[in-house]
């Protein structure tokens, strides 16, 4: 089996044999193509050669986290945020889901981070999409960011927003106002009633 290079593998011989090879302390420069070579006995001496591509990861060592501007929404809000996976070697891949059904990234960048002598990737997506009357279940919205490192490294994160509903106006105001505008105007009118009998007192008493 040839196996790429610049560095030496570990074979592990107690567990390799005539069919396969298992290798040990793997680092990610040994990620590459493997090629298995079986050749005939004489007089042909065919050789038969099959290859297969490894990755070598280096899985990020914490979960994902969400952040968003807040946590109350009302109809017709932006939600902005971001999903930070830690760094590993292949980046992870991020997809987001709201209330269940896949959302796609606003934007997806990978930001280098070197840790020793080995480099790696932080994966930062972003989420930015409008507040539609359906969007709320049961004044609900719960928004999950999925990360993923092939089959070796699945982990989520989420957050749930709550629906900001608009206050009814009070109407104490509104009643004051009218109270007070009726009791101005039975004032005016009994004021004018007296006014109008003292004078027709008056006129009988000449």
């Amino acid at each position: 089996m040839r196996m790429p290079r610049p560095q030496t593998t570990h074979q592990h011989q107690n567990r390799s044999g005539a069919h396969h090879v298992v290798l040990k302390n793997l680092q990610p420069n040994h990620t590459g193509k493997y090629r298995c070579e079986v050749s005939g006995d004489s007089p042909s001496f065919n050789t038969i050669m099959v290859s297969a591509y490894m990755y070598v990861a280096n899985l990020p060592k914490s979960d994902p986290q969400v952040r968003v501007e807040k946590i109350r929404y009302a109809i017709g809000d932006t939600v902005r945020g971001n999903c930070t996976v830690p760094s590993g070697n292949p980046p992870a891949n991020v997809t987001w889901t709201v209330n269940g059904v896949p959302v796609n990234s606003s934007f997806m960048m990978n930001v280098t981070d070197k840790i020793i002598d080995n480099q790696q990737l932080m994966t930062i997506a972003g989420l930015d999409f409008e507040i539609i009357p359906d969007s709320f279940n049961n004044g609900r919205l719960h928004i999950i960011c999925h990360a993923n490192v092939f089959h070796l490294y699945k982990k989520q994160a989420d957050v749930e927003l709550i629906e900001e509903r608009p206050r009814l106006a009070s109407v104490l105001g509104t009643r004051e106002s009218s109270y007070i505008g009726g009791a101005t105007k039975r004032f005016d009118g009994w004021y004018m009633f007296n006014a109008a009998a003292i004078t027709l007192l008056l006129r009988n008493f000449r």
